[in-house]
């Protein structure tokens, strides 16, 4: 798990100052924490479990950075929905289900395209297992890079900026 945490930050290193961060499925914030940490400007952070949600609200707490995030306890579909109504738009965007429900991913991807969450410079990250097969197109996003960490992998997809 370090390893691949590693791994993502290296690779984001550029797109993380003053990003704002989408972390769908946060399990408990560790991606949208050190994001943070990293200099993201704010990150709002997805999760439906209970018992999570007050891990990530108390690690944003010892942290320091509660001021610049925001935590909702819900299922993915429904918060995705209420922030587009609210207005947001992220500049840098974390997938990571459990490896047993990446049939979410295909899904979850055409959504944040319809409800334009992802700012076009934006950046989609996808964190999977081998078993999931990533399109090279979804919707205007394209894939953009693929890497393999031992047991897990990393899909980036960004807008293809051509398609409306």
């Amino acid at each position: 798990a370090d390893q691949v945490k590693e791994t993502l930050f290296n690779m984001l290193a550029p797109e993380i100052t003053q990003a704002q961060v989408l972390d769908l499925f946060a399990g408990t914030g560790n991606v949208g924490i050190e994001s943070l940490s990293r200099g993201a400007k704010h990150v709002v952070f997805v999760e439906k479990r209970p018992a999570h949600v007050r891990v990530i609200t108390r690690n944003l707490a010892a942290c320091g950075v509660k001021d610049r995030s925001r935590v909702y306890c819900g299922d993915a579909n429904n918060v995705v929905c209420a922030l587009h109504k609210a207005g947001w738009r992220f500049d840098l965007i974390f997938l990571d289900p459990p490896y047993r429900q990446t049939h979410l991913l295909q899904d979850m991807l055409s959504k944040i395209e319809a409800l334009a969450l992802c700012a076009e410079t934006g950046l989609v990250v996808i964190e999977h297992g081998h078993m999931f097969t990533p399109l090279e197109q979804v919707g205007r996003f394209i894939l953009t890079k693929h890497r393999s960490i031992g047991d897990t992998c990393l899909t980036f997809y960004r807008p293809d900026s051509e398609k409306e």
